[in-house]
Formats: structure tokens, sequence, C-alpha cells
């Protein structure tokens, strides 16, 4: 994992909206299980909203090689430990991930759905290109987290409607199509 994740899921543990909690790093199946299946199934951020039994699971696809594993991971997991209502998965994928893998991930998404999922996919930093995510993904986190000039985040993360629509009350004037995830990474 690069320092750009380890970067993004502090912002949104420092800056998580009123009535959420976030967390790193959560694992979805019991320990014994993973031994079981022999892999690991985290998040790489849990938002969590606990008076509305609501959990956003978030998964960065920064520049993998295999985005669709985490994907897989989340859905079969899925059918062993079904994914509770109030639950969402999102994978943000930036432009530094091969648009062929990005299509994977994307139709990997309706698979999901298929078997049950609410599961959806949006672009992570969508005003960056892959080279200047490629290069954040590289700076050391004090580099990412003082200086304005390698990392200046839009207001805003970009999530699908159907994402925020009944999650999330803190929804700005959104782009055509999109709702704004309303709190600042700054």
């Amino acid at each position: 994992m690069g320092n750009l994740t380890v970067h993004l899921q502090d912002r949104f543990i420092d800056c998580c909206p009123p009535g959420w909690v976030a967390h790193r790093e959560v694992r979805l199946l019991p320990p014994e299980f993973e031994q079981w299946v022999g892999y690991q199934a985290r998040a790489d951020i849990l938002l969590e909203q606990p008076e509305q039994r609501r959990r956003l699971w978030i998964e960065f696809e920064v520049s993998r090689a295999d985005p669709v594993a985490n994907h897989a991971k989340f859905a079969t997991t899925h059918l062993f430990f079904p994914q509770r209502m109030g639950d969402v998965f999102v994978s943000m994928v930036s432009a530094h991930v091969v648009l062929g893998r990005v299509n994977l991930a994307a139709n990997t998404i309706v698979l999901m759905r298929q078997v049950g999922m609410s599961a959806f996919q949006t672009t992570l930093l969508p005003t960056y290109s892959g080279e200047a995510i490629k290069k954040l993904n590289h700076l050391d986190l004090a580099q990412l987290k003082s200086n304005s000039d390698y990392l200046n985040f839009p207001g805003c993360l970009y999530l699908n409607t159907s994402v925020c629509s009944g999650f999330l009350k803190h929804c700005a004037v959104p782009p055509p199509g999109q709702v704004v995830f309303c709190f600042v990474l700054p």
C-alpha cells in the first residue's frame, strides 16, 4: 500500500462528518475463517453511522495491479457472511489504474449486485491524472500532510447519487448526476 491510501485513511478519520465514525483496515471475516480461506478481507475505511446502522465499506484503488481482487474478496465474503442491511461497498478507483482494469472492476460491481450486495464504484480524486496520482502515491506522509503544492484536494469527494441517497444528509449542490460526500479533506 502506498502512502496516498494511508493519507486518505487519515483524512477520512480526521474529517468524519457529524454522527459518523471512521475506522481503517477493518476486518470483514473472523480470524478463524480468514485462516481457513487463506486470505484477508479488510476495508481501507469503514465509515459507520451507528445510530442508523449504516456502514460504508470504502476501498481506495490508487494504483493496484489488480483492483478487482478487493471486489472479489468482498463478494466471496458475502457468500459466507451476507452483507447486512444498511451496508454499502464503495470502490474508489483512481485514474492511475489502467482502463481495462477500471472496466473490469466496474463490471464486477454489477456482479456483486447480482449476488445481492449493495455495491458502487466511483472515481478517486477525479481532478488528478494518473501520472499525478502516481507521484502523490510515492510521496512520504509528511509531504502529503504539509505541502498543499503536492496535494490540493477538491473540497469534497464525489460519490454516485444512489450511495448518498438516504445515507448522508450532509450533501451540497452536486455536479450533474453526482452527489457531494460533504466533508472536507483539507
